[in-house]
């Protein structure tokens, strides 16, 4: 064959490989699984170890025209300590209140963050999540989600410096104590299905806004109590509409980098129990700032809870420090919240290190305090001005990712 035969067919190849509609599927996996054990037990059973593996899967392709079609999942598997996030029993009342169900009735639990009186959740069972899952498509401007996962307001929130994946001040994975009830994450639409769209960056800018039809997801960080668990009074949240807007930029002449963001979402209380509810709100902030190898940050939000005077506020900042290897941070939380008559901060300061086969460990240690105010001095109570627990553990957390 001569040379120009091998150049027509040359051609013929390259032409046909242009036109071809979709590039091969590009599919990535990631694994990250820890396992903490600490001073405080997590169960009867004692120095139990707690633990979260979570599995990322994510298959995308691209177009002749440029736009990437993809599907993504999480699937999560934990053991934590008589919670489901904040969702879970602060304490027994001492009278019957409208949060209270230590004496005959229901319990209202709030619509953001599920805390209550009632006697749920109150085991550390192992249990497994399917945390998102979505389909997307990638344009020229902005990017569209379809499926469960993460709303508006937590995509453009990114989390404060910390030296650990599972134990933080500030909503932790785990916690053995039991007495963080603090979180500045904005999750009234929980993890349930729907439509997001997110603009691309520019200028340090980027937006998102989210409609979730149904926020009725019971997850491992974040859960919404159903109206069928028994002891509780509490109304379902629809129409949940979620922005977010964030400023991600580093300033060449400084070195300065700085991320900022803000949120907010509102949801309208239905179901059987809604003449118990307000319609949930909740707003939110966050700055993180870093320079070389010190990273500060601090974020605070505030809700209704879905709750007339149920106002739930809460406030973290951390302060972290890299060197090589080595991440060391202290981190700090506080919260309140009106519905349970409850407030608590939680002090954590720890270091962590990073080898080369992706193992990290590291150890800290974690104060907590969890005032509650249980109402005239009766059924048990020594005193009308509340309840204090307080609890400091050390603790070991280490784990691989691949």
């Amino acid at each position: 064959m001569d040379i120009s035969g091998l150049a027509m067919i040359s051609a013929l190849a390259s032409s046909q490989a242009a036109v071809e509609p979709f590039s091969p599927i590009d599919w990535s996996v990631e694994i990250a699984a820890d396992a903490v054990i600490s001073t405080e037990p997590a169960s009867d059973a004692g120095m139990t170890p707690l633990g979260d593996v979570t599995l990322d899967i994510a298959g995308e392709r691209i177009d002749s025209a440029g736009r990437r079609y993809g599907l993504a999942a999480t699937v999560r598997a934990q053991a934590d300590s008589e919670r489901r996030g904040l969702a879970r029993q602060v304490t027994p009342c001492a009278v019957q209140t409208e949060a209270c169900s230590s004496l005959p009735g229901l319990a209202q639990a709030g619509l953001l963050t599920g805390l209550h009186r009632a006697d749920l959740f109150d085991d550390g069972d192992s249990r497994a999540a399917l945390e998102s899952a979505y389909a997307y498509i990638k344009l020229a401007y902005f990017d569209v989600r379809v499926g469960r996962g993460e709303g508006a307001a937590r995509l453009e929130a990114d989390p404060l410096p910390g030296a650990f994946r599972l134990m933080r001040a500030d909503g932790p994975r785990v916690d053995p104590g039991g007495l963080s009830i603090a979180d500045t994450a904005n999750t009234l639409s929980t993890n349930s299905a729907k439509l997001t769209v997110q603009s691309r960056r520019l200028a340090g800018l980027r937006a998102s806004l989210s409609y979730t039809p149904e926020a009725d997801d019971c997850g491992l960080d974040v859960c919404r109590p159903g109206p069928d668990r028994a002891g509780l009074a509490i109304g379902e949240v629809d129409d949940v509409i979620e922005a977010g807007l964030s400023f991600d930029h580093r300033f060449r002449t400084s070195g300065q980098r700085w991320t900022l963001a803000l949120s907010a979402s509102q949801g309208r209380a239905s179901g059987e129990f809604a003449a118990n509810h307000e319609d949930p709100w909740a707003v939110g902030a966050r700055a993180i700032w870093s320079k070389g190898p010190v990273s500060l940050g601090a974020a605070w939000l505030s809700s209704n809870d879905g709750v007339d005077d149920g106002r739930y506020t809460s406030w973290a900042g951390s302060a972290a420090y890299e060197t090589g290897p080595w991440l060391s941070a202290l981190e700090l939380s506080w919260a309140r919240s009106d519905l349970v008559e409850a407030q608590g901060w939680t002090a954590q300061i720890g270091s962590s290190r990073v080898f080369d086969t992706g193992f990290v460990a590291g150890a800290g240690v974690r104060h907590s305090e969890l005032d509650v105010d249980p109402g005239p001095a009766n059924a048990g109570f020594a005193a009308a001005s509340g309840r204090l627990t307080a609890g400091t553990l050390v603790f070991a957390e280490a784990g691989l990712r691949f």
